[in-house]
């Protein structure tokens, strides 16, 4: 694990390696601990959070999740968030009743369904706990908001944007969200996409262009983690 982790401080850049280290010392705990398997995918999709960390380190704004699921993601959220102790609110958007209804273009051999994916707020809370970032940062810093995008974001009462993650999967959900929340987003903050240009979720590809579509904004590919996100104009 030592080793892997000096080739991960090379590899990410400068300016994070507060938070690789103290990263480091968590990834080993639980690795000691067997409660979660760290894989190489989910080092690779850490290190994809913290590249984004760092170039949000000077814009004021909160952190937006856009499909929390399981809290796989969520969790490398709060956890750089805690490192970086800037006082950003970490709001996660879910419906935690599993897909709505799919349109025509989210079409694809993956073939997703209504009610897919179905979990529990309780479940990711617990898993936050469990990494000890602290029932205080849990308490004063997370906010879930369950509900269909739709009904929840227009009522979204957060600061503006630093980091809007959007990990709805299908056609509406990504439209809902770059629809309704994509103004509060910051100059210069990020929209990240998870399942952009992934033959399982079509509808997320296009939504996401359609969107984008005329107004000079590029879709940046993150070539070590195979992620795509934007930089909205300053």
């Amino acid at each position: 694990m030592t080793t892997l982790l000096k080739k991960i401080r090379a590899r990410a850049g400068n300016g994070i390696q507060t938070v690789l280290s103290s990263a480091g010392w968590e990834l080993r705990r639980r690795s000691e601990r067997h409660t979660t398997p760290m894989t190489l995918e989910a080092l690779s999709g850490f290190l994809y959070f913290v590249r984004r960390f760092a170039e949000i380190r000077l814009l004021q704004g909160d952190i937006v999740e856009c499909g929390v699921g399981r809290g796989k993601s969520f969790l490398c959220l709060a956890f750089l968030a805690a490192e970086e102790n800037a006082g950003r609110m970490l709001w996660g958007f879910d419906s935690f009743a599993g897909f709505p209804d799919p349109t025509p273009e989210d079409k694809s051999p993956r073939n997703p369904q209504q009610g897919e994916k179905i979990s529990k707020k309780e479940d990711v809370v617990w898993m936050l706990r469990d990494a000890h970032l602290g029932d205080d940062f849990v308490k004063n810093y997370v906010r879930f908001v369950p509900g269909f995008f739709n009904d929840t974001l227009p009522h979204y009462t957060g600061n503006n944007i630093a980091l809007l993650h959007i990990d709805g999967d299908l056609y509406r959900s990504y439209k809902d969200t770059l629809d309704t929340l994509y103004s509060r987003v910051v100059p210069g903050g990020l929209i990240l996409f998870d399942e952009y240009n992934t033959v399982q979720f079509p509808g997320a590809t296009k939504a996401v262009n359609e969107f984008f579509s005329g107004k000079g904004v590029e879709i940046k590919h993150d070539r070590l983690s195979e992620k795509y996100y934007c930089v909205k104009p300053q």
